[in-house]
């Protein structure tokens, strides 16, 4: 997330602020859109949220900087493969942190 960025859910400086802390030196990814019927927008993620972990893994762990994909990344989607149940979305909203369960049906 670049500091300098204010877009959407950001309006509220305080929200700003109190994304910016919960983040701290992990790194995360704002949601620019999320298409109808998809398995993020049944998990009920938002355009504008950030989201700092999928299934327990850190961003950090998923994409570099420049959103390349790293084997963390790679080794998640193999594991999505085999899995029934939801997967956990940890984000921030307006925010505030929580966690959504994205179906994986």
């Amino acid at each position: 997330i670049n500091p300098d960025e204010r877009h959407g859910a950001w309006t509220a400086l305080d929200d700003y602020n109190n994304a910016l802390k919960l983040i701290g030196s992990h790194r995360a990814v704002r949601v620019k859109n999320v298409t109808d019927k998809s398995l993020a927008f049944k998990a009920g993620l938002k355009a504008d949220d950030i989201l700092l972990a999928i299934d327990g893994r850190h961003m950090s762990e998923l994409v570099t900087g420049s959103g390349q994909a790293l084997p963390g990344l790679i080794q998640l989607q193999v594991d999505l493969v085999t899995r029934t149940g939801p997967v956990s979305l940890d984000i921030i909203r307006e925010g505030k942190l929580q966690t959504l369960q994205m179906p994986l049906q």
